[in-house]
């Protein structure tokens, strides 16, 4: 899935899960910014460029893309975000959410690529194997769409039950 794809659904379901612990624009602003931080942390260092003919091509490393290192990285941007809040707004409510939100950053980043063409990896016999479902290509408009759909629909259900 595209970028832009993750970061959307992934907040949609993060402040889907907020908004029962915090009110809606704390869950809001902590689900965006957890969003980004730990999407981008994925795809920033779970990719290796190769050079072909002139052509810089990607691909996915095991550094990131597999369900227990994502929940890593997703937990690394959730304390980076309780880091930066003043301590006066701190409490025992937005660090609960803050870490709930870097568990499931990462892994909902995972179920996405795993319905891509290039999968995921998953360790089997001591060795690094990619793990896909349906094959899809990254850019495909119709499911990009479908997932950002989805991930704004969470938005405005959790608007309209907690605001």
């Amino acid at each position: 899935m595209r970028l832009i794809s993750h970061y959307i659904f992934t907040a949609g379901i993060l402040i889907f899960i907020n908004v029962h612990i915090i009110s809606f624009f704390r869950a809001f602003s902590i689900s965006i910014i957890v969003s980004f931080m730990a999407n981008f942390f994925i795809d920033s260092l779970g990719h290796k460029m190769k050079k072909l003919r002139n052509i810089n091509i990607y691909s996915r490393t095991p550094l990131t893309h597999t369900f227990d290192r994502s929940i890593i990285f997703g937990i690394l941007a959730a304390m980076l975000i309780i880091l930066i809040i003043p301590k006066y707004d701190l409490n025992h409510n937005i660090i609960t959410a803050c870490l709930i939100s870097g568990l499931i950053a990462g892994p909902s980043h995972m179920i996405l690529d795993v319905f891509t063409e290039n999968g995921i990896f998953i360790r089997k016999n001591k060795k690094w194997k990619r793990f896909a479902l349906m094959h899809l290509k990254y850019n495909n408009k119709i499911i990009n769409a479908i997932v950002i759909f989805i991930g704004i629909s969470l938005f405005f259900l959790s608007y309209k039950m907690f605001s």
